[in-house]
């Protein structure tokens, strides 16, 4: 452990080491093989550096576990293969929400066949090249979040009711434009999404619902090619 830089293991021998030395001079003194002039003093000094190194043994060992909580608990909000937050990190930003925002629920299309016919491993990848599209085309309108599955939501908050209509159409070019450039790579796949704004509804939870209701009717308006609304859906 000395090796590894463990104060914890440095601090409990530098104590030990100290107090066995002083034990050694307390019975070399009693048996006369050893003078001076007070052998219980050095053991009441030794006693006194040992209990100093305990404590600062046990300081170290709570600044471990309290890193390792703080650590645990940020990995705990992330989902594991897109490094994106997940449904539990979603569910914080939802509780200190402000007055204006809109929710998209973005889903993946043509997931399955993709692991049924190219193996999960390239629906993996393909998870991750959907988050970094839409990373980048939202960049700084809101934040993504992979909230199970081939499931996404983008989440984008606006300081008033005319910024918030812009960020609804600014947010639904970005999500098309993420959907077209998904297409070049992944022919076979694309981006169906919905968005919903608080100026719609009366809570977040209205504006889930509202979003993944539009999020469905654009699948199913783009595979039987018909036009919708361009706040609900990319055109193709």
């Amino acid at each position: 452990m000395l090796s590894l830089n463990d104060f914890r293991a440095k601090y409990f021998l530098t104590g030990n080491i100290v107090y066995s030395l002083s034990l050694i001079v307390f019975i070399l003194s009693h048996l006369n093989l050893f003078v001076t002039a007070s052998a219980e003093l050095w053991v009441l000094v030794a006693l006194a550096i040992d209990c100093i190194c305990i404590l600062l043994s046990l300081s170290e060992w709570l600044k471990i576990k309290q890193n390792d909580y703080i650590n645990a608990l940020e990995q705990s909000r992330i989902d594991p293969l897109t490094k994106v937050g997940n449904r539990l990190l979603l569910q914080e930003k939802l509780n200190s929400i402000g007055h204006y925002y809109l929710i998209g629920f973005i889903d993946c299309d043509g997931m399955k066949s993709i692991n049924d016919q190219l193996g999960h491993a390239s629906g993996d990848k393909l998870l991750i090249n959907v988050t970094e599209l839409i990373k980048k085309e939202l960049a700084n309108l809101g934040d993504v979040y992979r909230t199970g599955g081939d499931e996404f939501i983008c989440l984008c908050c606006a300081s008033s009711l005319n910024e918030l209509e812009k960020l609804a159409d600014n947010t639904s070019k970005a999500l098309n434009k993420a959907h077209i450039q998904l297409k070049q790579t992944w022919p076979q796949s694309g981006l169906s999404f919905g968005i919903a704004s608080s100026s719609e509804c009366t809570d977040y939870k209205a504006c889930f619902t509202l979003a993944d209701e539009r999020m469905y009717a654009a699948k199913y308006a783009r595979k039987n090619n018909t036009p919708t609304n361009h706040n609900t859906t990319q055109q193709i």
